[in-house]
This record gives structure tokens, C-alpha cells and sequence, in this order.
């Protein structure tokens, strides 16, 4: 990011000098009234100076800013070009909330957060992936059951995205009871081994590639759109959903050792 500080610098340089064109040495002691005429000149040529000097600095900018965006083409807004991205600010698109629409539109970046200290190599392997605002953590950590209360609290709330999501698929009332019931009390807790952390990872998956989050996906891939896990936890809900409609619900170990059977006759 050299290139942009040195544009910033020469920039700030112009407008200070036209701002300040008066040297510190110049000392004025005359106490003598200037004339009218010759303040309004002054005037004049001072509000020229600095328009100029704003054109100019705003000139470099916006050349510095485009010359640098086609050296750097990964770059897709003007203000990365001068301020240095901050790892732990998460955009409002890292959660995605029910019926936003496809995952895959959804670029993940690294979330290093790990929710005051509750997350660990123990309990989220690959890292905070999948509760990037905390909500797990913060129902676990903050009961004092040892983390049965708070558990129960956020299956309920996966519960409702959950049953968001298959209303979404437009199945009768009573396939949307059942599968939210199955996907949620059934196949995310024990693929979860019942600890229903969106954080979870097995590195011994069939693919070859790990399983993550609630349903123990794949990882991300553009070949992949509705098979990932390792995204925000509402998304991991989103994929699954989608992934059960389109394709089969035997993709899931614990779908087909439970023996649950399919939709019910509505």
C-alpha cells in the first residue's frame, strides 16, 4: 500500500501549501488599513488559489485511485484504495439472512473473532466460520446449566430458520412440520454429535475434504453451490435445505443410520 500513502502525501502537501501560501518567516506588522480593492483582489486570488489547489489534489487523487485499481484489479470500491482493509469488521453480507437468496452470492472472508475467548482449537478446529455474530457462543457461555438451557435456546432459533427455509420450498403444512422437525431434532444434532455447534469439523469425511457446520458439508466450491458448510450458520441452513429438495437426504450419514423415512402423504 506504499503507493496510495505516497499519493495521500502529496495530496495533503498541495492543499497545505495553498491553504498556508504565506511563508513563517513573513512577518506582518503594518497596521495600516489595506484598501477595499486590493482586499477583494486578494480575496479573489486566495479563493482561486485554493479551487485550484482542491482541483488539483482531487485530480491526483482520482488518478492515483484509478491507476492503482488497474495495477490492483481484485480492488472493487474507491476507498480501498486508501484505507487498509480491517480483518475483523465483518460486512453485513457474511450472515445471511432467510430467503436472501443463494449462498454462493455470499464471498466469505476470514473471521478471526472468536467470541471472547469461547472459541478454541477444540471446539471450532477451523476457526469461527459459523457464528460470526456469536450467537451460539453467547447462549453457551452465558448459562449457567453448563450450557443445557443455552443450547436449547439456539435450537429454537435454528428451529425458526430452519422452518423459514422449507416454507420456502412451498411443501404442505405438514412436510414443513416434519422436515423441519427431522432436520433440525434429528440430523443436525447428531451430525453435530448433539452439541448443535455451527462450528463443528471432522477431517475423516467421505469427499475426502472434512465436513463442516450444522450439517456437515463440503467446503466452499463454485461446483458446489448448495453443498457448503463452511459458512455463516444460516447459510449452512439455507444449503441444506436446498441441497434435501434438490438432491436426497440419504447425502447425510445420520439421515440413513437413524433410518428416517421421506416426506409424509399430505
Amino acid at each position: 500500500m506504499m503507493f496510495k500513502k505516497i499519493i495521500l502525501a502529496t495530496a495533503t502537501f498541495i492543499i497545505i501549501f495553498l491553504v498556508h501560501p504565506v511563508s513563517a518567516a513573513t512577518t506582518i506588522t503594518s497596521t495600516e488599513p489595506i484598501p477595499l480593492g486590493l482586499a477583494q483582489r486578494v480575496s479573489n486570488t486566495y479563493t482561486w488559489a485554493l479551487g485550484i489547489g482542491g482541483m488539483v489534489a482531487l485530480g491526483i487523487i482520482i488518478f492515483g485511485g484509478v491507476l492503482y485499481n488497474f495495477i490492483n484489479p481484485d480492488l472493487t470500491s474507491l476507498e480501498e484504495v486508501f484505507l487498509d482493509p480491517n480483518p475483523r469488521v465483518e460486512g453485513p453480507t457474511l450472515e445471511r439472512l432467510p430467503g436472501a437468496g443463494n449462498s454462493s452470492l455470499f464471498a466469505a472472508l476470514p473471521i478471526t473473532e472468536d467470541c471472547g475467548g469461547f472459541y478454541n482449537a477444540r471446539n471450532a478446529l477451523k476457526g469461527n466460520f459459523g457464528d460470526p455474530r456469536c450467537e451460539y457462543a453467547s447462549a453457551i457461555s452465558g448459562d449457567s446449566t453448563g450450557g443445557t438451557q443455552g443450547r436449547t435456546a439456539f435450537v429454537g432459533m435454528l428451529r425458526n430458520v430452519v422452518r423459514s427455509e422449507v416454507e420456502r420450498i412451498g411443501y404442505c403444512d405438514a412436510n414443513v412440520d416434519y422436515v423441519t422437525t427431522v432436520m433440525v431434532d434429528q440430523v443436525a444434532g447428531c451430525e453435530t454429535n448433539w452439541s448443535y455447534n455451527s462450528n463443528s469439523y471432522n477431517p475423516r469425511s467421505t469427499s475426502g475434504l472434512g465436513a463442516y457446520g450444522l450439517f456437515q458439508m463440503n467446503p466452499s466450491s463454485a461446483n458446489r453451490p448448495y453443498d457448503q458448510g463452511d459458512v455463516p450458520w444460516r447459510e449452512q441452513v439455507a444449503n441444506a435445505i436446498k441441497r434435501y429438495d434438490q438432491y436426497s437426504p440419504s447425502y447425510w450419514a445420520c439421515w440413513n443410520r437413524l433410518n428416517i423415512s421421506k416426506l409424509v402423504e399430505c
